[in-house]
């Protein structure tokens, strides 16, 4: 997984958080009235790319109630797109303060640290996202953590929270694809194999997919597998140009 998916995972996570709300409790009913309105309006320009307007909607949130968590936290992603790195720290930084129990908000957090060169601290904000008995999207922050541990060479633990994910959720393909990835990796070919074949039948294949597909099908010595596979990469990608999955990919 790429760091730019772990973003939109992130992004997810928290607007699914976010929706219908933004005001922190204690707040007047007309002033958080008014904040969950900036902050709805504000997330929607946000997913549409119309940053100029959002910016303009989530200042107004804070504007009547500066302690809104999910403003602050949806700037942070804000700032983070348009490349102003320390706007971002900033106020990813409050909304975890404000909201330090906040599964939505630990979980954009954490994948701002990893993706910000800092994925043995980020693993910490995983872990506490999880213990919100709350949190509408635990996956989102399992996937996370798994793909931050990857990155941080930790492939046990990784190991652990793809598993986790697939718990809760059979058919989540990226985890799927790096277990896979982790087996072929490990020399588990009849493992891989499984979760290859879990991760084909899941959902349309990316060329990376079926490339390992067939490289785990060679080191088993079914050569007809592996030519179906080849096959299908040379139909459904004539562009593609092989790579070596012999390590995890990392966010």
């Amino acid at each position: 997984m790429r760091l730019r998916d772990l973003s939109m995972l992130a992004l997810a996570a928290l607007l699914a958080g976010c929706a219908g709300g933004g005001a922190r409790p204690g707040a007047s009913d007309e002033r958080a009235r008014l904040a969950m309105q900036n902050v709805a309006m504000g997330q929607q320009y946000l997913e549409q790319g119309m940053h100029e307007i959002a910016l303009q909607r989530l200042q107004e949130a804070l504007r009547h109630d500066p302690r809104s968590a999910d403003a602050h936290s949806l700037l942070g992603v804000l700032y983070e797109r348009i490349g102003r790195a320390a706007l971002a720290e900033e106020h990813y930084g409050r909304s975890v303060r404000l909201a330090p129990e906040r599964g939505a908000i630990l979980n954009n957090y954490g994948a701002w640290l990893c993706r910000n060169g800092r994925p043995a601290e980020a693993g910490e904000w995983f872990v506490r996202a999880l213990d919100d008995p709350f949190y509408r999207t635990p996956v989102a922050a399992l996937a996370n953590a798994g793909n931050c541990a990857l990155l941080a060479g930790r492939l046990d633990q990784a190991e652990e929270f793809f598993r986790r994910v697939l718990e809760i959720d059979p058919g989540h393909l990226d985890s799927l694809h790096q277990l896979t990835v982790l087996s072929y990796a490990r020399g588990d070919l009849l493992r891989a194999r499984a979760f290859s074949q879990r991760r084909l039948a899941g959902g349309p294949p990316d060329p990376g997919a079926l490339e390992l597909a067939a490289r785990i099908e060679d080191g088993l010595g079914d050569n007809a597998a592996a030519n179906r596979y080849r096959a299908r990469l040379r139909a459904e990608f004539p562009d593609y140009r092989p790579t070596s999955p012999d390590s995890p990919r990392t966010p």
